[in-house]
């Protein structure tokens, strides 16, 4: 058959099917909408015509038949084998040995948490593994609103957001939180975890590129694996290597020439480190590089920032800058749920397409209702954050800032501190991960013997190749959760306890004492800590004390004399030839708390304000106080004397440390806060006026002070200036002063003779002074006395009158002179004695009303009327 018998046979299959179509009802529909179809949307009409010939072939094909091909039947006894065979996969992984150890030891909290919680055997513990930082969930208004709204809206929404699920509470927390944040707008998340592992992939998509920190936290590597976007990392912390890779980053789009949008993932206060991100250079990054920023603010919201509002009011940047901020409602705020904040197209952007948003229940009206009223309490009571920085203050100034094992990554504002174990010490003992983490435990498990519940830090490891940089480890820490809610007191004690174990571990025998004073309206409390160690060569007759106050004259956190002492016991441990007992004190403070210990020392305190000393030794022969709060080189080291009570420091104590300091160390030294002192007449004169000052006023001026009334050489040495000198050379000077005091035979020479000290090697000495002063009192004395004689006997005037009336005038004209007569006069001395004891009692009001009245009265009262 050619082709045109085929054409002609086509056709007249053609017309013989389009007559026999035409012959079926509404045939004629079908075609003119087949016609007007193609001519109106040809593709259209092709799609129709492909899913008909689908069709066709899915009626044509025979049917899947399970008897047919490679099928092995099975008996039931095989069926039955291969299902008692088979072992499921487990869905989550067996617990390791360390979580085996800690479930069994897992302390149980019996009833509400807060500052102080009952444990399930009975005891009571100090809380410090809660981030009830604001102690918000004992708050009593907060607790009432929750429990109206409870009653109001019932217990959960039972809907999801945009529909039935949202309710007025939770529009009002979020234009609470945007206008606390000073951003466009908010969202609200239900769960925490599920806001970054949903914000994250709601914009970053395929062929994006996302550069994260290296410490991100967990949800945030799950959001950055769900997002399936092209993952990069920075070293942590190092905006430097962001920069390399944002320039690496730019460099392959320019040689692609494709447009990738490019995303930078980081934290405020790191949850796994505990420090703080560099916002202003991060947004400098933004700009050079065109980024867009996502900012994780879980830890860092409602803490940093003069009034909370996190990271961008702490680092003063406008949080307009940031493209998102993400952030927990759970944690200071003691709500429930996330957020996240941000212009206006961004916030609505996730209502549409967000994951966790539009797919699970809104979050509980109650909660809603608890975020509104704790940002309100954080506005209007800003004492709240400062009470809570102070606590922060001090639990570190408590922590030991030099510990040979551990050191504290967290920021100097969080209340969060994460304490690891130093990497020279695992190098050393060659620790893995497990072995970290047991000794943790046993630390968290010692703690809470000692009635303080602290925790470790928890969290998951990296999952896969995706989350998981390649030159990044999670180190064990401990977590030390620092509440507002704590008094001083409780935290002393939560490191005291510390302390009083490190001395112990040394073999020195502790006590601790607490005080309270009252004094210029205000109360001082606090609690000594101290230890004696026995010489061996001695019969504890005689001591020597070593001083480190944690905060130092300066009110600053006495971080170098602290560990300095703490050496110095260890390395005094170890010397056998100490005949006099030493007394290591580590006071709270400079003034109240070593005045307390000296007071109960020599049996001289208060015992209804002061307790007892548990332990004593000898007779104090001097004492050396250690105030070192700076952490850099120091040029020269100061020497602080005074003389309270009428008694100048013995100059022998301050020449064995010039000695020692300058002739053996190379060390400068000053007194009088005379740095840079020459030996000009004008600058000894200076010195010496400014010891007589001191002197006379009888100012304390150090923890040296209050060993002075009980005739007992004390001073003070305080590093200044920037040099070469270290810690170890700060050690040797206190070491070599303690050998020369330990060398007495005697107690240090005791004369009647004060020095009034010109310069560090120079003294006028009373052999000098006194005679000029006796000359000028005895001289004063005399004339008073002959003043006040002569003021007693007035005179009369006694005229001639015979002689006057003779010779009436002389000849010049002038009168005739007057004689003056002395009337004697008993002197009466109660008048002025009367007038002195008057001034001396209307002395006292004064120093009454200075001993009762609040300290900032006083303050504000002298500058106004030094000012007028």
């Amino acid at each position: 058959m050619d082709f045109d018998m085929l054409q002609t046979r086509l056709g007249e299959i053609a017309r013989a099917t389009s007559s026999n179509f035409q012959k079926l009802p509404g045939s004629a529909m079908i075609v003119r909408y087949i016609q007007s179809s193609y001519q109106n949307d040809p593709v259209r009409s092709a799609i129709e015509l492909v899913l008909v010939l689908f069709f066709i072939r899915y009626l044509m094909s025979p049917s899947y038949s399970t008897h047919k091909q490679n099928f092995v039947k099975l008996q039931e006894g095989e069926i039955e084998e291969l299902i008692d065979e088979w072992t499921p996969e487990p869905i989550v992984a067996d617990r390791t040995a360390v979580e085996e150890i800690e479930n069994e030891r897992l302390p149980v909290i019996v009833g509400p948490t807060g500052p102080k919680v009952k444990l399930s055997n009975g005891r009571t513990a100090l809380n410090l593994a809660s981030y009830n930082f604001y102690n918000f969930n004992s708050n009593e208004q907060i607790k009432e609103k929750a429990i109206q709204t409870l009653r109001t809206y019932g217990v959960g929404p039972c809907g999801p957001p945009q529909f039935y699920g949202t309710q007025d509470v939770h529009e009002k927390a979020e234009s609470d939180i945007a206008s606390y944040l000073g951003t466009e707008g908010c969202i609200l998340y239900a769960q925490t975890f599920s806001t970054a592992t949903s914000v994250i992939p709601t914009f970053c998509k395929r062929r994006d590129v996302i550069i994260a920190d290296a410490a991100v936290n967990y949800s945030i590597r799950k959001g950055l694996e769900i997002s399936r976007s092209n993952v990069k990392w920075f070293k942590h912390g190092d905006l430097d290597d962001l920069e390399r890779v944002l320039k690496a980053v730019a460099n392959e789009q320019a040689k692609s020439g494709k447009l990738t949008r490019r995303f930078v993932v980081t934290e405020g206060f790191f949850e796994i480190t505990g420090d703080v991100t560099n916002l202003p250079r991060l947004v400098e990054l933004k700009e050079k590089y065109k980024i867009r920023i996502i900012l994780d603010e879980t830890w860092s919201f409602g803490v940093l920032g003069r009034t909370g509002r996190g990271l961008t009011e702490a680092q003063n940047v406008d949080p307009q800058q940031v493209d998102m901020i993400i952030g927990s409602l759970a944690g200071p705020l003691c709500a429930g749920g996330g957020f996240c904040a941000g212009s206006k197209d961004v916030i609505e952007h996730q209502r549409i397409t967000s994951s966790a948003y539009t797919f699970s229940a809104a979050l509980p009206a109650m909660l809603a209702m608890t975020t509104s009223e704790s940002l309100k309490l954080l506005q209007s009571n800003p004492d709240i954050l400062v009470q809570c920085r102070e606590s922060i203050r001090a639990m570190r100034a408590q922590l030991d800032p030099r510990s040979d094992w551990v050191v504290c990554t967290s920021a100097v504002d969080n209340p969060i501190l994460l304490l690891v174990i130093k990497p020279e010490v695992v190098n050393a003992k060659r620790w893995t991960a497990d072995d970290q983490e047991k000794l943790l435990m046993e630390c968290v498990e010692e703690s809470l013997a000692n009635g303080v519940m602290i925790t470790r830090l928890k969290t998951r490891p990296y999952a896969n190749a995706i989350a998981a940089p390649n030159d990044w480890t999670l180190q064990p820490a401990l977590k030390i959760c620092v509440t507002s809610a704590l008094s001083k007191k409780d935290i002393e004690k939560a490191v005291n306890d510390k302390l009083e174990s490190i001395l112990a571990g040394f073999g020195v025998k502790v006590g601790r004492q607490n005080y309270t004073y009252h004094s210029a309206g205000q109360e001082y409390t606090g609690e000594n800590v101290y230890g004696i160690l026995q010489a061996p060569r001695g019969d504890a007759t005689e001591a020597i004390v070593l001083v480190a106050a944690w905060k130092s004259i300066d009110e600053q956190l006495n971080r170098n004399g602290i560990a300095l002492v703490l050496t110095l016991a260890r390395y005094f441990k170890r010397w056998s030839l100490w005949s006099k007992d030493i007394i290591l004190l580590l006071p709270p403070d400079s003034t109240t708390g070593t005045q307390a210990w000296v007071d109960a020392y020599h049996d001289a305190h208060d015992s209804k304000h002061i307790s007892p000393l548990p332990l004593k030794s000898g007779a104090l022969q001097g004492a050396i106080a250690i105030d070192y709060p700076h952490e850099q080189r120091y040029h020269e080291l100061h020497i602080i004397y005074d003389g309270t009570n009428g008694q100048l420091p013995n100059l022998d104590l301050i020449n064995s440390i010039v000695n020692i300091a300058g002739g053996q160390m190379g060390i400068e030294t000053t007194v009088q806060q005379m740095t840079g002192h020459t030996d000009s007449y004008q600058d000894r004169l200076q010195t010496m006026l400014r010891g007589m000052l001191y002197q006379g006023l009888g100012y304390p001026t150090g923890p040296h002070s209050s060993f002075i009334p009980y005739h007992v050489d004390a001073i003070t040495l305080q590093p200044t200036g920037e040099g070469w000198h270290d810690e170890m050379a700060m050690g040797r000077v206190v070491e070599g002063s303690f050998r020369s005091l330990n060398n007495l035979l005697e107690h240090l020479h005791q004369s009647f003779f004060f020095y009034l000290l010109m310069q560090k090697n120079r003294f006028v000495s009373i052999g000098t002074y006194l005679p000029s002063a006796m000359l000028l009192a005895a001289n004063f004395t005399i004339m008073a006395i002959f003043l006040w004689v002569k003021s007693g006997q007035p005179t009369v005037k006694d005229v001639d009158s015979s002689k006057e009336k003779n010779d009436g005038m002389n000849r010049k004209g002038d009168a005739a002179p007057a004689s003056w007569t002395p009337l004697a006069v008993e002197r009466s001395l109660l008048s002025p004695l009367t007038f002195v004891a008057i001034c001396h009692s209307i002395s006292a009001i004064p120093l009454f009303v200075f001993n009762h009245l609040g300290i900032n009265v006083s303050f504000d009262a002298a500058v106004f009327f030094g000012g007028a």
